[in-house]
């Protein structure tokens, strides 16, 4: 059977979003993008255990059809004039009176190429 007609199988019920751990296999996954590939198989678990970001699996069974990372990060408000305003338009409505908020970063995410239409999606 081809991965193409296994996407029409795939039932929603059937399908689980997990942390990734390094007892998952990710080396069959292809986004289509080499640089993305080797993040999962290559730094993801290893910059996990440095807590610099956390991925997430889409998996049906054993397979990851997707992942994506998020990372936490922080805005820095005395920098851009918009997020001055943003700021300044906080600290109006209450005490605010930090220069930077903190923020969660999605960053790197993607699919399995056979599953769509072979675009990698970052």
């Amino acid at each position: 059977m081809s991965e193409m007609s296994e996407q029409t199988l795939i039932k929603s019920s059937e399908i689980i979003l997990r942390k990734l751990d390094d007892m998952m296999d990710v080396s069959s996954f292809d986004c289509g993008k080499d640089e993305l590939n080797g993040f999962l198989r290559e730094n993801a678990i290893e910059d996990f255990k440095k807590r610099m970001n956390v991925t997430y699996v889409l998996l049906h069974g054993k397979r990851v059809l997707a992942y994506y990372c998020i990372l936490a990060d922080r805005i820095d408000t005395k920098v851009d004039p918009i997020r001055r305003s943003i700021r300044d338009r906080l600290k109006r409505k209450s005490d605010y009176r930090y220069t930077s908020f903190p923020s969660i970063v999605r960053h790197r995410t993607t699919i399995r190429v056979s599953l769509f239409d072979g675009r990698c999606h970052e």
